[in-house]
């Protein structure tokens, strides 16, 4: 994995991060290896897994791949907090992702991101679940803000989206329990939460945050359809089932969208990356060469 201390993000507000390259990277840094091209994307939004550390190694090693890969390219980094999914209301949820909308209406100016018209370059990489919440959040948010859909050139959806049972759903969120004698009390909480969730889903059948996601990924009047995708997934992912996985490009398929599935065969849920860094990427450069045009 790819490491550097060179990266610097600014920090938007409490979930959103932002990296600008240098207009002119020095000569001597080791970072940027790839010379910039008009073919690369302008501005790449990586929507963290749900509960993800800020100083995950992964994720940083994952900033840099794309700084050496995509020189020119702004990084906006939006992290998932388990709340979203239970307490938080839609209207505080959605209006943490405002700075990235304006980011994009300022750089839309310059590069006309809109809907038909994508050769802005926008590339979106979404982990999990969680997301996917993000991407639909500012997809949301930009719709309401200026009317038109946001263009999108290439989603990549790694170990998303799911439709989870009660076991699955546990799993995912544990994974942001923390680490310590606090693991008891929470994860009681969380059996509460889950309980009565999945107790109200049986009584009265509400669509849950999780499976709403899943639905307006695919609903064309908001999530651009002329995006090309890639879903990276697996057959091992405890989290998300692959057949979910696959009957959702199914269904995005038929809708008219480009899509490409990558499955993988022994790893973990948001690890595929970690598991198969070569193939990943490589993936991801051919994944991205088709999406532009």
């Amino acid at each position: 994995m790819a490491t550097s201390p060179d990266l610097k993000f600014t920090r938007l507000n409490s979930i959103i991060s932002l990296y600008t390259p240098p207009p002119h990277p020095p000569p001597s840094s080791s970072l940027f290896l790839s010379p910039r091209s008009n073919t690369d994307p302008t501005i790449i939004i990586l929507a963290q897994w749900m509960g993800a550390s800020p100083r995950s190694k992964l994720l940083l090693s994952i900033y840099v791949t794309y700084a050496k890969l995509y020189p020119a390219a702004n990084i906006i980094t939006i992290a998932s907090r388990p709340e979203f999914f239970f307490t938080t209301p839609t209207y505080v949820r959605q209006g943490l992702f405002e700075p990235v909308v304006d980011f994009l209406r300022g750089s839309g100016e310059r590069n006309g991101i809109g809907e038909g018209d994508r050769e802005s370059g926008v590339l979106v990489h979404t982990f999990s679940n969680g997301g996917a919440l993000s991407v639909v959040d500012v997809c949301s948010v930009f719709k309401e803000k200026t009317g038109r859909k946001l263009g999108i050139k290439g989603l990549v959806l790694d170990s998303a989206p799911g439709d989870p049972s009660i076991q699955e759903t546990w799993a995912a969120l544990s994974m942001s329990l923390p680490k310590s004698i606090l693991w008891y009390p929470s994860a009681a909480v969380l059996c509460g939460v889950l309980f009565t969730m999945y107790l109200a889903k049986s009584l009265f059948s509400p669509e849950t945050l999780v499976l709403q996601t899943r639905r307006l990924l695919n609903d064309p009047s908001l999530v651009d359809p002329g995006a090309k995708r890639m879903y990276v997934y697996s057959n091992t992912d405890a989290l998300v089932g692959w057949r979910d996985v696959e009957r959702h490009a199914k269904e995005a398929s038929e809708k008219g969208v480009y899509v490409e599935l990558v499955k993988m065969e022994d790893s973990k849920h948001v690890q595929h990356v970690l598991k198969h860094w070569d193939v990943y990427w490589t993936n991801l450069e051919s994944f991205w060469k088709v999406a532009r045009t």
